[in-house]
């Protein structure tokens, strides 16, 4: 069993690089059996057939309707498939997997201790020997099962406040789903489709007509963007699903808040509405200082 304990957590530093941090809003979903492959193909937005073991990749699962309902990072480990999501919706995600499990060969469950989701930023490219995902050329989230593994990096790395991998996440753009913001965005809203979530050839899956549709045949009009808390202090009262207004008018929600960094969050925003500050319904001021979120 995997068990990791930090020391002073209440008291780690935020940092920018050559860091560590332990990820405890994170946690996992195993899928195995003999028809788990053939099941997630039909199940998840990415494209289960061409995982590499130990390496993960970006997804999402939707609802029918094309509505957002888990951003994840899929894995192979061994036999087994295991997905990294929001420790918050985990329950609902592992009712709606097995919701249409019934006819295939799987068993899905949760493994909050099999594994522990560590954000790593290093100086340098490396390469890492657990089970991982590269977000860029330095940033590594591993998913590790042992202790000497933490033992290990620990003594190479500073262990920082897990706020500074958000920073990291956010700056890249990858979002994450909340049961605030349970089945509120499409992919596209979230810019999925642009950080490599999303696989268009690979076939049906739940909320792919929707998707596609939506891909090839509409006029998008909202994006996911990073926006700017002016003032630092008042973080604590900006939460996933917050709805953000123009100054001078709080009847009209322009845009949700997707998630919170230190001093930066995520947002979907309407393109119509890009060139003025936000309000909450707390009259937190927050400006957008990126307009094209990275893509892959």
């Amino acid at each position: 069993m995997m068990t990791i304990t930090l020391t002073h957590q209440d008291n780690l530093p935020l940092c920018d690089k050559n860091f560590i941090t332990i990820i405890d809003d994170y946690t996992f979903i195993r899928v195995q059996g003999s028809d788990a492959a053939n099941y997630l193909q039909g199940q998840l937005s990415c494209d289960v057939s061409n995982l590499i073991n130990n390496q993960a990749v970006l997804g999402c699962c939707c609802n029918p309707k094309g509505r957002v309902q888990a951003v994840f990072r899929l894995f192979k480990y061994g036999e087994d498939y295991y997905l990294r999501l929001s420790s918050d919706i985990v329950e609902q995600i592992i009712a709606r997997l097995k919701q249409y499990a019934i006819f295939s060969k799987v068993d899905i469950s949760h493994q909050a201790q099999q594994f522990v989701t560590v954000g790593l930023a290093a100086d340098k490219i490396i390469t890492p020997d657990s089970a991982h995902a590269i977000i860029d050329d330095t940033h590594y989230e591993l998913y590790i099962h042992h202790d000497k593994q933490w033992q290990a990096l620990s003594q190479n790395y500073q262990i920082a406040d897990k706020k500074s991998w958000k920073n990291i996440e956010i700056d890249n753009g990858f979002p994450t789903i909340y049961q605030s913001t349970y089945e509120k965005f499409l992919p596209h809203d979230l810019n999925l489709d642009q950080l490599g979530a999303i696989d268009f050839n690979k076939g049906c899956y739940t909320g792919q007509e929707i998707i596609a549709r939506m891909h090839y045949l509409a006029k998008l009009k909202t994006r996911c963007y990073q926006l700017q808390i002016e003032n630092a202090a008042e973080t604590a009262d900006i939460a996933p699903g917050t709805a953000l207004y123009a100054p001078d008018n709080q009847e009209t929600v322009l845009g949700h808040v997707v998630d919170v960094g230190s001093q930066m969050v995520l947002a979907v925003l309407s393109d119509k509405s890009l060139a003025q500050p936000y309000l909450t319904n707390k009259t937190i001021k927050l400006t957008i200082v990126v307009q094209s979120i990275k893509s892959t």
